[in-house]
C-alpha cells in the first residue's frame, strides 16, 4: 500500500489540473463565440470592400447572418447587375453607404431596406453612362477631362462657368440637391464622368451686342441639357438681354471673371451693367423631360440708361 504522505501528493496534482481545466472551459467558450461574432460582422464588412469579379458571391450564397430569401435575391440581383454595368462594388457601396439617411433606423430589417431602395436608385443612374466611362467610376480624377476642360478655356469660357455647365449636365446622375455645384466624393467621381461626356462636343454660340440693333437666335436645348452663349460688347456698354422658352428652362449669367451677374432663375429680360465686362456668359439649362427651344436677344446701350 503507498504510504499516506504520497496519496496526499497525488490527490492534490489531480486537484490542480481539474482546476486548471476548469478555468480553461469559459476561455475556449470565450473565443469561440468571438469567432462567430466575427463571422455575422464579416458578413456585412465584405460587401464594402470586396472589388467587382466574376467569383461566386459566397458571402449572398452563405451569409453568417440569416435574412428573408426575398432579401437575399435582392442583394444578389444588385450584384449581378453590378457585374453587368462593370462598377467596382467598393466604389458602388461607399456611395450608396454616402447618401443613406444621416439618421439610420433603430431596426436592422428596415436599414437594410432603405439601403437596397438607394442602390437601386444609383444603380438606374450610373447605367446611363457609357461603358468606357462606368468601368473607370472609383478611379477617376480631374486630369481626366483636363482636354475637354482646355478646350473651353481657349473658347473663353470661365472656369467657374464651366463648373455650373458641368453641373448642368450631371443633373441626371446626382440628386437634386447636389445640383448646381461641384460634389465631394464618391459623388465627385459622377461628376468628373458628366464632365467627360458633356464637355466633348459642347457648342459655344456667340452673338455680338451692337447699340439700336438686336441680335436674336434661336437655339435647341436636349432634355436635361444646357446650352452656353457668349455675348460680346464694346467697352463702357450695358447690355439688355431677353430670353424666352418653356417654364422649366432657367438661365444664370456671368461676368467675364466668372462672377454671377445674374442668379439662376426663370427666363426674363434682364439688363447688365457695363461693370461686368465681355463676354458676358450666358447658360441655359433645360431641366425638362424632352428637348425644346428658347431663343435669345441682346442689345447694347452704349449711353447705360
Amino acid at each position: 500500500m503507498p504510504e499516506p504522505t504520497t496519496s496526499l501528493r497525488t490527490s492534490r496534482a489531480e486537484a490542480r489540473v481539474q482546476g486548471a481545466e476548469g478555468r480553461l472551459w469559459p476561455v475556449v467558450i470565450a473565443l469561440g463565440l468571438l469567432a462567430l461574432v466575427g463571422s455575422a460582422i464579416g458578413w456585412f464588412l465584405l460587401p464594402r470592400s470586396s472589388p467587382v469579379d466574376t467569383a461566386p458571391d459566397r458571402e449572398v450564397q452563405q451569409p453568417a447572418v440569416s435574412l428573408p430569401s426575398a432579401e437575399l435575391d435582392q442583394r444578389q440581383q444588385l450584384l449581378s447587375r453590378l457585374r453587368a454595368l462593370q462598377v467596382d462594388r467598393g466604389w458602388f457601396v461607399e456611395l450608396v453607404d454616402a447618401s443613406q439617411l444621416s439618421t439610420e433606423p433603430q431596426q436592422d430589417a428596415p436599414y437594410r431596406r432603405v439601403w437596397t431602395e438607394l442602390a437601386e436608385q444609383w444603380l438606374a443612374r450610373i447605367a446611363l453612362l457609357p461603358p468606357a466611362i462606368r468601368d473607370q467610376l472609383g478611379r477617376l480624377k480631374a486630369a481626366d477631362w483636363q482636354q475637354q476642360r482646355e478646350a473651353l478655356l481657349k473658347q473663353g469660357v470661365h472656369p467657374r462657368v464651366m463648373e455650373h455647365l458641368v453641373s448642368a449636365g450631371a443633373q441626371d446622375l446626382l440628386p437634386l440637391a447636389m445640383r448646381g455645384r461641384k460634389p465631394a466624393n464618391p459623388f465627385l467621381q459622377l461628376w468628373i464622368a458628366a464632365a467627360i461626356q458633356s464637355l466633348d462636343d459642347v457648342e459655344i454660340m456667340r452673338l455680338k451686342a451692337r447699340p439700336l440693333e438686336h441680335a436674336i437666335t434661336s437655339l435647341p436645348i436636349p432634355a436635361g441639357g444646357a446650352r452656353l452663349v457668349l455675348v460680346e460688347a464694346s467697352a463702357g456698354d450695358a447690355v439688355v438681354l431677353g430670353i424666352n422658352g418653356t417654364p422649366l428652362m432657367q438661365m444664370m449669367v456671368f461676368g467675364v471673371n466668372g462672377q454671377v451677374e445674374e442668379e439662376r432663375g426663370p427666363l426674363r429680360v434682364t439688363r447688365i451693367a457695363p461693370q461686368a465686362g465681355s463676354p458676358l456668359q450666358v447658360l441655359v439649362t433645360n431641366d425638362g423631360v424632352s428637348s425644346s427651344l428658347f431663343s435669345l436677344s441682346c442689345r447694347a446701350n452704349p449711353l447705360d440708361q
